[in-house]
């Protein structure tokens, strides 16, 4: 199986740019594998000529058409007629020979692993490998981890972090957090996904999202503590405006697992569809599931522990475990003790 890391080289490397940077050199691919034929088949489509492999467990033979050599072969003339791409795994062993041996990173050879972590933000990253932070002024007590290529970070103003916060992108992945964000020693990791947070969003500490496809919560969402939410990939979720989500909540969009039928021979699993889709202003009472394939409509309040799944309509009370429509013709509000008339005078 190929590594996303080198699926997400091969999409964001910049053709004529490698070809100019190369010039000419003998391109050397280090790793006589599948990862390494991956590569090779990449740089032929895009007319390259691959000169060898480089692998020391399997020097002296053949991998397709090409010879492999030890590392040694390398030392000959360097970075002056060689061009070494490796798509292995980070290792410091290959590093230093390549550098004791004269080899500048990304000018004589290119280790497509790649990652790098950023402790503090002021105004604007950017890297070689395309990944890109742009904040409203300085921000500390983050720490941001790209992983590979093409990444971006967009942090709107009033950006406030009690305690710290922790932000892994993988893989040519986005995250978007709009004007007054506030947050509290939470993570959030996202694998060749998105995520989009609205303005005046609050999420409260512990807090956990994790996003390979695309998340959009809309503005004056807030989390009192202790968020679980999970973005599957081809199972994408969208949370509204002004939802409000108590202690403990816990929200995923796909199944996670397989579960057979031993007599009809299926995956039951399988759906044709998975999402979790809430509408505006719901409130979603503490330790409470939302599973796949949930659609609560706006408007509407989940009790505490409930477990949900299916489409609810707008403006009713769920609970239980399945939850259900308990009560239907409702509204609410997030200020305490109103009386009806003041409620609707506010409307």
């Amino acid at each position: 199986m190929i590594n996303e890391m080198n699926k997400n080289w091969t999409d964001f490397v910049d053709i004529n740019k490698l070809r100019e940077t190369i010039n000419k050199r003998k391109i050397y691919i280090w790793g006589a594998y599948e990862q390494g034929k991956y590569i090779y088949d990449f740089l032929i489509k895009n007319k390259f000529s691959v000169s060898a492999f480089i692998d020391s467990k399997k020097c002296g033979n053949c991998f397709g058409d090409l010879q492999v050599y030890e590392p040694k072969i390398l030392k000959q003339g360097g970075g002056r007629d060689k061009f070494v791409i490796i798509p292995l795994t980070r290792r410091e062993e290959i590093l230093s020979f390549l550098n004791e041996n004269g080899y500048e990173e990304n000018s004589d050879y290119i280790y497509i692993d790649y990652d790098v972590t950023i402790i503090s933000v002021s105004g604007y990253y950017s890297d070689y490998n395309g990944n890109v932070i742009i904040s409203n002024g300085r921000i500390d007590c983050v720490n941001i981890k790209f992983t590979g290529y093409n990444n971006k970070v967009f942090i709107g103003s009033k950006f406030r972090v009690d305690g710290s916060i922790q932000i892994e992108l993988k893989y040519g992945s986005t995250i978007k957090f709009g004007s007054n964000f506030r947050c509290c020693n939470d993570y959030i990791y996202i694998e060749n996904g998105a995520v989009y947070l609205g303005d005046n969003c609050s999420v409260g500490h512990d807090s956990y999202i994790c996003s390979r496809e695309t998340l959009v919560i809309g503005n004056s969402f807030t989390v009192t503590s202790n968020l679980y939410l999970v973005c599957e990939k081809n199972a994408p979720i969208n949370i509204g405006n002004d939802c409000m989500l108590s202690d403990g909540i816990r929200i995923r969009s796909d199944n996670g697992h397989s579960i057979f039928d031993m007599i009809e021979e299926k995956n039951l699993s399988l759906c044709n569809e998975q999402y979790v889709k809430i509408g505006n202003h719901v409130w979603i009472g503490m330790a409470t599931t939302i599973l796949f394939n949930s659609d609560i409509g706006e408007g509407s309040v989940i009790g505490a522990n409930s477990l949900v799944k299916g489409e609810f309509p707008p403006n009713c009370i769920i609970a239980g475990n399945a939850a259900k429509v308990i009560r239907e013709n409702i509204k609410w509000d997030r200020r305490n003790n109103l009386k009806f008339n003041e409620f609707i005078g506010n409307l």
